[in-house]
């Protein structure tokens, strides 16, 4: 690449990757450099950039997904627990701690 690729390149991304912070753009390209993905076969383009973004960007939104799902569970888990009766409760812990 040269000076105005790499600019108009840089350029670019700000425009679509306004929101990455720049531990993700770190992160991206350290998951790049070590091949995650795919093989560069010495060439380093835009396009080439825009597909470790665009991968990167996947991955990212599906860890966010991942994490909104595992929070609600937990939520649900605590509302279904602060919901049981004082009897539930009382029979649970039979369950858990029989009498002896």
């Amino acid at each position: 690449m040269n000076d105005i690729q790499a600019a108009q390149t840089a350029d670019l991304i700000i425009d679509e990757y306004y929101f990455f912070k720049p531990d993700d753009f770190k992160l991206c390209f350290t998951r790049a450099k070590k091949g995650l993905y795919g093989k560069v076969y010495d060439r380093i383009d835009g396009q080439i950039i825009f597909d470790w973004l665009n991968s990167y960007c996947k991955d990212r939104l599906n860890e966010a997904e991942n994490m909104s799902i595992n929070e609600a569970n937990l939520h649900n888990s605590y509302d279904s627990y602060r919901n049981a009766s004082a009897v539930d409760f009382s029979k649970a812990i039979k369950i858990a701690r029989p009498v002896r």
